[in-house]
């Protein structure tokens, strides 16, 4: 008897096991995909609103009988809205052409020399810049919050000026350039229409015109991808 009890626990012991196991139906093992982040956005257009702010050092408007000093002039706002596409990649540098334009207004009490004679008078200015230039950004590996931008580029300021009283009404081209330093925060990498916000100062002087205008501006934008 003792020996069927230890013959009916060993074979049990072994059998229960592997019926257990055949019992079973066979199931594949689930396969664990890795998380990969997303494919950055492919080379798009850029929309970008901007606020800009120019503190003129030296601005000053001349016709065949009048000169119009505006350096006093603090801060010109202007509404732009600006368009890049990506031209170049090499490394972790990334090339931008940009185009932009945009519209402002001011009115001011000038001071202005007529023929020898200094009058003092209301006038009324509204600008239309235009301009186009090459982007040139760094998408620093170990810091992707932010990227740091260098842009340079040339375009006209349309400026129409007029007055209350005398009736003085003109409209001038003055072509510049102009060079631009900022970062970008929160750049594009994996999303689909946000592409971060543009901090910039730009430097700008006119040329090839006896207008004059050189001044700072401080640069506000947002970068929208479609």
């Amino acid at each position: 008897m003792k020996t069927f009890l230890r013959f009916t626990l060993a074979w049990a012991t072994f059998a229960l096991p592997c019926f257990a196991l055949t019992a079973l139906p066979d199931q594949p093992m689930p396969i664990v995909e890795p998380l990969m982040p997303r494919d950055p956005p492919p080379s798009t257009l850029e929309i970008a609103p901007e606020m800009s702010i120019l503190s003129p050092t030296t601005f000053i408007l001349a016709d065949g009988n009048h000169v119009a000093s505006y350096s006093g002039l603090s801060g010109m706002r202007t509404i732009f809205l600006g368009a890049s596409r990506k031209i170049l990649a090499l490394g972790n540098f990334q090339g931008y052409l940009t185009v932009r334009g945009g519209y402002g207004a001011n009115s001011i009490k000038t001071n202005f020399s007529q023929n020898g004679v200094s009058l003092m008078e209301t006038t009324h200015l509204n600008w239309v810049p235009i301009s186009a230039g090459i982007k040139i950004a760094y998408d620093a590996p170990h810091f992707a919050i932010l990227t740091p931008w260098a842009m340079v580029g040339g375009g006209t300021q349309i400026i129409h000026q007029n007055t209350d009283d005398s009736g003085l009404d003109h409209t001038f081209w003055v072509p510049h350039l102009y060079t631009s330093a900022g970062v970008t925060f929160l750049p594009a990498e994996y999303r689909d229409w946000f592409g971060g916000f543009d901090f910039g100062i730009s430097y700008e002087r006119s040329v090839g015109t006896i207008q004059i205008l050189r001044g700072w501006s401080f640069d506000l934008a947002i970068s929208l991808l479609l």
